[in-house]
């Protein structure tokens, strides 16, 4: 069975509006898609609580590496972290809207502090970027966008330079948070239908 794990960002479910239409796309394909359920803003984000989930998914899976892994914002930052720790070979990643940085745009919101807290606490090392940028990715693509309005659009390519993926900037992509309420991500399903087809074994 080929699989998807969708990891999302800070905010959890609610904030991943784009994702039950790319479960439905991904199935469609004929992937199994995994959802971690990770903890939103009504309760303490915290790393442990990010691979407690993620470990509970990996327990239902029999072939990580016929697996790919996407994650959106914070999620990445998890992803990297965890792959630091944890010695687990997958098939391909696909990194979303994220950035090497703490948030660098000016910005009013009641879950700024937070935010800012979340990102100091997963935000990889470069001893960690470096293990993940050796990692023998089938492929690793990253994806960011011009209206993303938390990181700039030379934060984002840091990070894409850091984990050594190959950069899609779409100019139209935004963050993807609560507020704008984004349906469907269709670079996304693009994406992966035309070059993240896995075979089954």
């Amino acid at each position: 069975m080929k699989n998807i794990i969708f990891i999302c960002g800070a905010g959890g479910d609610k904030g991943a509006t784009y994702a039950p239409a790319l479960k439905e796309f991904c199935e469609k394909l004929g992937y199994k898609f995994y959802f971690p359920a990770m903890p939103g803003f009504d309760e303490e984000i915290t790393y442990n609580k990010y691979s407690r989930s993620f470990e509970n998914t990996l327990n239902q899976i029999d072939e990580t590496e016929n697996t790919i892994v996407i994650a959106q914002s914070a999620g990445n930052w998890f992803f990297v972290k965890y792959l630091y720790e944890h010695d687990i070979r997958f098939h391909s990643f696909i990194s979303c809207a994220t950035a090497a940085s703490v948030l660098d745009k000016p910005f009013e919101s009641t879950v700024k502090d937070k935010l800012l807290d979340i990102s100091k606490e997963f935000m990889p090392t470069i001893s960690m970027f470096d293990k993940f940028r050796k990692l023998p990715f089938e492929n690793k693509v990253f994806l960011y966008g011009g209206k993303d309005r938390f990181f700039s659009r030379d934060a984002q390519e840091a990070w894409g330079s850091l984990i050594g993926a190959q950069k899609w900037f779409i100019e139209d992509m935004p963050h993807f948070t609560t507020s704008e309420n984004i349906k469907e991500f269709k670079e996304l399903h693009n994406l992966i239908q035309n070059n993240f087809q896995l075979k089954n074994r």
